[in-house]
Protein backbone atom coordinates (compact mmCIF):
# COMPACT_ATOMS: atom_id res chain seq x y z
CA UNK A 1 0.00 0.00 0.00
CA UNK A 2 1.44 3.36 -1.02
CA UNK A 3 1.78 6.35 1.27
CA UNK A 4 -1.01 8.07 -0.67
CA UNK A 5 -3.41 5.18 -0.08
CA UNK A 6 -2.45 5.07 3.59
CA UNK A 7 -3.18 8.77 3.98
CA UNK A 8 -6.44 8.33 2.06
CA UNK A 9 -7.67 5.64 4.45
CA UNK A 10 -6.45 7.58 7.48
CA UNK A 11 -8.29 10.66 6.24
CA UNK A 12 -11.61 8.78 6.24
CA UNK A 13 -11.18 6.07 8.88
CA UNK A 14 -8.21 7.01 11.07
CA UNK A 15 -8.32 8.30 14.65
CA UNK A 16 -10.31 5.36 15.93
CA UNK A 17 -12.57 5.23 12.86
CA UNK A 18 -13.54 8.88 13.33
CA UNK A 19 -11.43 10.00 10.39
CA UNK A 20 -8.47 12.33 10.07
CA UNK A 21 -10.76 14.74 8.20
CA UNK A 22 -11.95 15.88 11.62
CA UNK A 23 -8.59 17.53 12.29
CA UNK A 24 -8.77 19.36 8.95
CA UNK A 25 -12.31 20.45 9.82
CA UNK A 26 -11.29 21.82 13.22
CA UNK A 27 -8.33 23.68 11.73
CA UNK A 28 -10.56 25.28 9.08
CA UNK A 29 -13.18 26.30 11.67
CA UNK A 30 -10.50 27.76 13.93
CA UNK A 31 -8.94 29.78 11.08
CA UNK A 32 -12.32 31.10 9.94
CA UNK A 33 -13.44 31.97 13.49
CA UNK A 34 -10.20 33.78 14.26
CA UNK A 35 -10.32 35.80 11.01
CA UNK A 36 -13.93 36.85 11.59
CA UNK A 37 -13.31 37.73 15.25
CA UNK A 38 -10.04 39.61 14.71
CA UNK A 39 -11.27 41.64 11.72
CA UNK A 40 -14.46 42.57 13.59
CA UNK A 41 -12.56 43.53 16.74
CA UNK A 42 -10.21 45.84 14.82
CA UNK A 43 -12.97 46.90 12.38
CA UNK A 44 -10.75 46.05 9.43
CA UNK A 45 -11.91 46.28 5.79
CA UNK A 46 -11.40 42.54 5.31
CA UNK A 47 -14.65 41.51 3.61
CA UNK A 48 -12.88 39.69 0.77
CA UNK A 49 -10.68 37.79 3.23
CA UNK A 50 -13.69 36.71 5.30
CA UNK A 51 -15.55 35.61 2.18
CA UNK A 52 -12.56 33.66 0.89
CA UNK A 53 -12.00 31.83 4.17
CA UNK A 54 -15.72 31.02 4.46
CA UNK A 55 -15.93 29.56 0.94
CA UNK A 56 -12.82 27.42 1.40
CA UNK A 57 -13.99 26.17 4.79
CA UNK A 58 -17.22 24.77 3.37
CA UNK A 59 -15.12 22.56 1.06
CA UNK A 60 -14.86 20.21 4.05
CA UNK A 61 -18.63 19.70 4.26
CA UNK A 62 -18.82 17.09 1.43
CA UNK A 63 -16.31 15.05 3.45
CA UNK A 64 -18.63 15.09 6.46
CA UNK A 65 -21.53 13.90 4.31
CA UNK A 66 -19.42 11.20 2.67
CA UNK A 67 -17.96 9.94 5.94
CA UNK A 68 -21.33 9.43 7.61
CA UNK A 69 -22.78 7.86 4.46
CA UNK A 70 -19.87 5.50 3.79
CA UNK A 71 -19.31 4.33 7.37
CA UNK A 72 -16.75 1.64 6.56
CA UNK A 73 -14.39 0.63 3.77
CA UNK A 74 -16.80 -2.18 2.90
CA UNK A 75 -19.55 0.37 2.18
CA UNK A 76 -17.59 2.06 -0.61
CA UNK A 77 -19.01 -0.26 -3.28
CA UNK A 78 -22.59 -0.34 -2.00
CA UNK A 79 -22.97 3.36 -1.15
CA UNK A 80 -24.15 5.77 -3.89
CA UNK A 81 -21.36 8.11 -2.83
CA UNK A 82 -18.70 5.41 -2.83
CA UNK A 83 -17.26 6.32 -6.24
CA UNK A 84 -16.95 9.98 -5.22
CA UNK A 85 -14.53 9.25 -2.41
CA UNK A 86 -11.41 10.46 -4.25
CA UNK A 87 -12.67 13.91 -5.42
CA UNK A 88 -14.31 14.49 -2.03
CA UNK A 89 -10.99 13.55 -0.41
CA UNK A 90 -9.16 16.27 -2.36
CA UNK A 91 -11.85 18.81 -1.55
CA UNK A 92 -11.57 17.99 2.13
CA UNK A 93 -7.79 18.38 2.13
CA UNK A 94 -8.08 21.73 0.37
CA UNK A 95 -10.82 22.77 2.78
CA UNK A 96 -8.43 22.23 5.66
CA UNK A 97 -5.33 23.82 4.10
CA UNK A 98 -6.68 26.85 2.20
CA UNK A 99 -8.35 28.54 5.22
CA UNK A 100 -5.02 28.44 7.04
CA UNK A 101 -3.23 29.94 4.01
CA UNK A 102 -5.84 32.69 3.73
CA UNK A 103 -5.62 33.38 7.47
CA UNK A 104 -1.84 33.74 7.17
CA UNK A 105 -2.26 36.13 4.22
CA UNK A 106 -4.81 38.14 6.19
CA UNK A 107 -2.46 38.32 9.18
CA UNK A 108 0.46 39.55 7.04
CA UNK A 109 -1.70 42.13 5.25
CA UNK A 110 -3.24 43.68 8.36
CA UNK A 111 -0.45 43.07 10.88
CA UNK A 112 -0.18 46.04 13.24
CA UNK A 113 -3.16 47.89 11.71
CA UNK A 114 -6.54 48.89 13.05
CA UNK A 115 -9.41 51.20 12.11
CA UNK A 116 -10.36 54.26 14.16
CA UNK A 117 -13.89 55.39 15.00
CA UNK A 118 -13.98 57.48 11.81
CA UNK A 119 -13.05 54.60 9.55
CA UNK A 120 -9.37 55.43 8.96
CA UNK A 121 -6.85 52.58 8.77
CA UNK A 122 -3.66 53.31 10.75
CA UNK A 123 -0.71 51.62 12.45
CA UNK A 124 -1.46 50.53 16.01
CA UNK A 125 2.03 51.52 17.23
CA UNK A 126 1.12 55.17 16.62
CA UNK A 127 -1.26 55.01 19.57
CA UNK A 128 -3.87 57.25 17.98
CA UNK A 129 -5.04 57.67 14.42
CA UNK A 130 -2.82 60.29 12.70
CA UNK A 131 -5.39 61.17 10.05
CA UNK A 132 -5.78 64.95 9.66
CA UNK A 133 -9.45 64.71 10.66
CA UNK A 134 -8.25 64.08 14.23
CA UNK A 135 -5.87 67.05 14.44
CA UNK A 136 -6.61 69.63 17.11
CA UNK A 137 -8.24 72.92 16.18
CA UNK A 138 -4.94 74.72 16.83
CA UNK A 139 -3.49 73.27 13.65
CA UNK A 140 -4.10 75.13 10.44
CA UNK A 141 -7.13 73.88 8.56
CA UNK A 142 -8.08 75.43 5.21
CA UNK A 143 -11.81 74.73 5.47
CA UNK A 144 -12.95 77.46 7.85
CA UNK A 145 -16.33 77.96 6.19
CA UNK A 146 -18.96 75.45 5.02
CA UNK A 147 -18.10 73.78 1.75
CA UNK A 148 -19.86 75.58 -1.14
CA UNK A 149 -22.29 73.67 -3.32
CA UNK A 150 -21.02 75.05 -6.61
CA UNK A 151 -17.51 75.63 -7.95
CA UNK A 152 -18.41 79.27 -8.75
CA UNK A 153 -19.00 80.03 -5.08
CA UNK A 154 -15.43 79.06 -4.21
CA UNK A 155 -14.25 82.50 -5.34
CA UNK A 156 -15.57 83.75 -1.99
CA UNK A 157 -13.05 81.64 -0.04
CA UNK A 158 -11.11 83.68 2.59
CA UNK A 159 -7.44 84.46 2.08
CA UNK A 160 -5.16 81.98 3.81
CA UNK A 161 -2.23 83.09 6.00
CA UNK A 162 1.35 82.83 4.79
CA UNK A 163 2.89 79.48 5.62
CA UNK A 164 6.40 78.07 5.65
CA UNK A 165 7.32 75.70 2.83
CA UNK A 166 9.54 72.62 2.86
CA UNK A 167 12.01 71.27 0.32
CA UNK A 168 9.58 68.89 -1.31
CA UNK A 169 7.48 69.27 -4.44
CA UNK A 170 4.83 67.67 -6.59
CA UNK A 171 5.85 68.17 -10.21
CA UNK A 172 4.23 67.32 -13.54
CA UNK A 173 5.82 64.50 -15.51
CA UNK A 174 6.95 66.98 -18.18
CA UNK A 175 8.57 69.22 -15.47
CA UNK A 176 6.59 72.23 -16.67
CA UNK A 177 4.82 72.87 -13.37
CA UNK A 178 5.80 72.24 -9.79
CA UNK A 179 3.98 72.66 -6.50
CA UNK A 180 6.00 73.14 -3.32
CA UNK A 181 4.71 71.45 -0.16
CA UNK A 182 4.13 73.15 3.18
CA UNK A 183 5.35 72.47 6.70
CA UNK A 184 3.01 70.21 8.68
CA UNK A 185 0.24 69.66 6.16
CA UNK A 186 -0.56 70.28 2.49
CA UNK A 187 -4.08 69.95 1.04
CA UNK A 188 -4.40 68.89 -2.59
CA UNK A 189 -7.55 68.95 -4.73
CA UNK A 190 -9.68 70.75 -7.30
CA UNK A 191 -11.14 73.32 -4.91
CA UNK A 192 -9.36 76.68 -4.65
CA UNK A 193 -9.43 76.25 -0.89
CA UNK A 194 -6.60 73.71 -1.19
CA UNK A 195 -2.91 74.56 -0.91
CA UNK A 196 -2.32 72.86 -4.27
CA UNK A 197 -5.18 73.46 -6.70
CA UNK A 198 -5.64 70.98 -9.56
CA UNK A 199 -8.52 72.77 -11.25
CA UNK A 200 -7.65 71.65 -14.78
CA UNK A 201 -9.08 68.14 -14.29
CA UNK A 202 -12.77 67.81 -13.38
CA UNK A 203 -12.25 64.19 -12.32
CA UNK A 204 -10.10 65.32 -9.37
CA UNK A 205 -12.02 65.55 -6.08
CA UNK A 206 -12.58 68.95 -4.47
CA UNK A 207 -10.31 67.75 -1.69
CA UNK A 208 -8.36 64.70 -2.87
CA UNK A 209 -5.49 64.10 -0.41
CA UNK A 210 -3.56 65.62 2.44
CA UNK A 211 0.20 65.27 2.63
CA UNK A 212 1.55 65.52 6.16
CA UNK A 213 5.21 66.23 6.90
CA UNK A 214 6.70 64.65 10.02
CA UNK A 215 10.42 64.93 10.76
CA UNK A 216 11.32 65.16 7.11
CA UNK A 217 9.12 62.27 6.00
CA UNK A 218 5.92 62.74 4.04
CA UNK A 219 2.80 60.65 4.36
CA UNK A 220 -0.18 60.82 2.00
CA UNK A 221 -3.71 60.59 3.45
CA UNK A 222 -6.63 59.88 1.07
CA UNK A 223 -9.60 62.11 1.91
CA UNK A 224 -12.36 61.18 -0.52
CA UNK A 225 -13.44 57.50 -0.09
CA UNK A 226 -15.22 57.61 -3.45
CA UNK A 227 -12.12 58.64 -5.42
CA UNK A 228 -8.97 57.11 -4.01
CA UNK A 229 -5.67 58.31 -5.52
CA UNK A 230 -3.07 55.96 -6.98
CA UNK A 231 0.62 55.75 -6.14
CA UNK A 232 2.70 54.09 -8.85
CA UNK A 233 -0.57 52.79 -10.34
CA UNK A 234 -1.71 51.17 -7.06
CA UNK A 235 -4.93 52.39 -5.44
CA UNK A 236 -4.22 53.93 -2.03
CA UNK A 237 -6.92 53.58 0.65
CA UNK A 238 -4.85 54.20 3.78
CA UNK A 239 -2.07 56.56 4.91
CA UNK A 240 1.01 55.83 2.81
CA UNK A 241 4.61 56.96 3.19
CA UNK A 242 5.85 58.76 0.08
CA UNK A 243 9.22 57.93 -1.44
CA UNK A 244 11.16 60.10 -3.94
CA UNK A 245 9.94 59.73 -7.53
CA UNK A 246 6.61 58.20 -6.48
CA UNK A 247 3.99 59.02 -9.13
CA UNK A 248 0.64 60.08 -7.65
CA UNK A 249 -2.47 60.01 -9.81
CA UNK A 250 -5.35 62.33 -8.95
CA UNK A 251 -8.59 61.66 -10.82
CA UNK A 252 -8.25 60.18 -14.29
CA UNK A 253 -5.79 62.48 -16.01
CA UNK A 254 -3.54 64.24 -13.49
CA UNK A 255 -0.27 62.56 -12.47
CA UNK A 256 2.33 64.35 -10.31
CA UNK A 257 5.74 63.09 -9.20
CA UNK A 258 6.88 63.50 -5.59
CA UNK A 259 10.43 64.85 -5.28
CA UNK A 260 12.38 66.08 -2.28
CA UNK A 261 15.71 67.75 -1.58
CA UNK A 262 17.33 67.09 1.80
Amino acid sequence: MTATNTFYLWFYYGLGNLGGWFIFFLVAIFAASWCFYDSSKRRLPAQSWRLGIFITTILVLPTVLYRFTVRDVSDIVSSPLGKLGEPIFYLGVLGGILPIMIAIGYYITFKGLKVCSRGHLYETVLGNCPHPDHLSSQNYRPHTTPKPKEDADESLAPLRPSRKRVNAWLITLDDRRNYQLYVDETHVGRSIKNDIVLDGDKTVSRESVRIKEQEGRFRLYPVNPGRYPRINNYIVQKPTLLEPDDEIQFGENTILKFVTSR
